[in-house]
């Protein structure tokens, strides 16, 4: 795969010398150093894309996903802001901020930005799923548990849901229930 990626840094190398001002090239170029783990290159390549366009919310979304990714939540989670401001619909922005806020233990937070991704694509079973393990965490486990129902209604292969929904169960004394839930995810995820 390194070839590859050395291609195609080549390839954004180019259509940058010929014209610096590409935003996008550099973003493609910050989103190719870090599939290949340079993340510090990668914070420059989309620091120069934003620069050149401000109002890229998409550079300012993968700034903030290369930042997440280095454990620099509060940094990401300004990121995600920037992108939100720019474009008030932009769903993988608000689900990004949500699992910095969840990273951070800020379980509120992060289970309001999922409700606004929810807005956004309310079949996105990842987000139903981790504004479940924020609600768990906060100890409304009934909540949760519709949560994690509701990412299974849209993926019922979703071996981490199956697992949170067997802890909830379990909080709320439905240990067998739990006990069925545990059994799922274990098969799913030796498949």
């Amino acid at each position: 795969h390194m070839d590859r990626y050395g291609e195609a840094l080549e390839c954004y190398d180019a259509a940058i010398s010929i014209d610096p001002k590409y935003a996008w090239a550099h973003m493609g170029k910050g989103d190719c150093l870090v599939d290949m783990d340079r993340y510090e290159e990668a914070l420059e390549c989309y620091d120069a894309a934003i620069s050149i366009d401000p109002k890229y919310a998409w550079a300012h979304h993968h700034k903030g996903l290369a930042l997440h990714e280095m454990h620099m939540y509060k940094a990401a989670t300004k990121c995600y802001d920037a992108a939100i401001s720019i474009e008030p619909g932009h769903r993988e922005a608000h689900r990004g901020k949500a699992g910095c806020l969840l990273d951070m233990d800020r379980y509120e937070e992060a289970a309001e930005c999922y409700d606004a991704a929810l807005r956004l694509d309310p079949e996105d079973a990842a987000s139903h799923h981790h504004k479940g393990i924020c609600l768990y965490m906060l100890g409304r486990y009934a909540e949760a548990l519709e949560c994690h129902d509701a990412a299974l209604r849209l993926d019922p292969e979703y071996a981490g849901a199956h697992m949170d929904r067997g802890r909830c169960l379990s909080k709320m004394g439905r240990g067998e229930e739990a006990a069925q839930c545990y059994a799922e995810s274990l098969r799913l995820t030796s498949k």
